[in-house]
């Protein structure tokens, strides 16, 4: 039985191409090789992914904002947000009374 990985093997193979046996050589060893290369470029791409994966989590640890203290509470902060969302309310109704007609323009 011939050496799959031996390259005087391979070479002889190459040399008389049309033989069952050579060509199964031939094809086994390219298989092999198809494998190994698809099997580099795998772990490449995960390797690059990671990487990458690693500097944009560098990158947003950095950036974390430093904690502001929250501002106190005062009522009249407090009364203004209600009064807004007070007139906010009472526009809706407004608009939900009498809805804004216009003309189809199709028509």
């Amino acid at each position: 039985m011939k050496q799959l990985f031996a390259f005087g093997t391979l070479r002889s193979a190459f040399s008389d191409i049309v033989e069952p046996e050579n060509m199964r050589l031939i094809v086994v060893s390219f298989w092999r090789f198809l494998m190994v290369v698809l099997v580099l470029i795998t772990a490449a791409t995960l390797w690059n992914g990671y990487a990458s994966f690693q500097t944009a989590s560098a990158v947003f640890d950095a950036y974390v904002p430093t904690t502001t203290s929250k501002a106190p509470f005062s009522k009249s902060g407090l009364d203004a947000s209600v009064a807004v969302f007070g007139n906010r309310a009472a526009l809706y109704q407004t608009l939900v009374a009498s809805p804004i007609t216009d003309t189809d323009p199709s028509k």
